[in-house]
């Protein structure tokens, strides 16, 4: 969930409606990409949609920045939870369970340079939340989360993160359980395990 792991590019041109040549570096998310694909061929917004259009960036037209974004991963190679809200100025983590502060890939793990990175990625513990301040710290490498002068914005962007692992139902907030892609299915479903 640090931004080289979510921040990408973007390159939208389209023949005498979206022109080439200007920049934007405004919070998206990969949910906007089809409500602003439909509202770009002229159909209506999809309802309950979790994202939203982003039209007016490339067109001119009205748009209405968004203040945050929401990031998450549960599976990439490993069970590895963890949730994250992004804002222009801080970013907010939260891991869940007693993880390795970086996991490598399994490809790598089974190699030689495995072997040799083990001890070296595996001896840290990843903490249970973390805090960076992006106007002063874009690599995100000073974690906030300890420092008596943040814990009002620690305590807002864990709120939101909250909030929001609430509206989406959430599993995680049932505890941290590494769920065969079966069991995460009866669950979906409401089916008893």
């Amino acid at each position: 969930c640090y931004d080289p792991g979510t921040k990408t590019t973007l390159a939208i041109y389209q023949p005498g409606r979206v022109e080439g040549g200007r920049r934007c570096d405004e919070l998206l998310s990969n949910c906007d990409f089809s409500p602003t694909i439909l509202d770009l061929v002229g159909e209506g917004p999809i309802p309950n949609a979790d994202g939203r259009s982003f039209r007016g960036l490339l067109d001119g037209s009205e748009y209405e920045p968004r203040d945050s974004v929401f990031c998450e991963m549960t599976w990439h190679d490993k069970y590895n939870p963890m949730r994250a809200i992004r804002t222009h100025t801080h970013k907010y983590i939260r891991s869940f369970g007693d993880r390795p502060l970086v996991y490598l890939p399994l490809d790598i793990w089974n190699g030689p340079a495995g072997a040799e990175m083990r001890e070296e990625y595996y001896g840290s513990r990843r903490p249970a939340e973390e805090l960076y301040d992006l106007r002063t710290d874009p690599l995100e490498t000073r974690d906030l989360a300890s420092d008596p002068n943040s814990a009002g914005i620690l305590e807002d962007l864990r709120g939101k993160v909250d909030a929001w692992m609430r509206d989406t139902g959430d599993l995680l907030l049932r505890g941290d359980w590494p769920p065969t892609p079966e069991q995460a299915a009866r669950e979906l479903r409401g089916e008893p395990n």
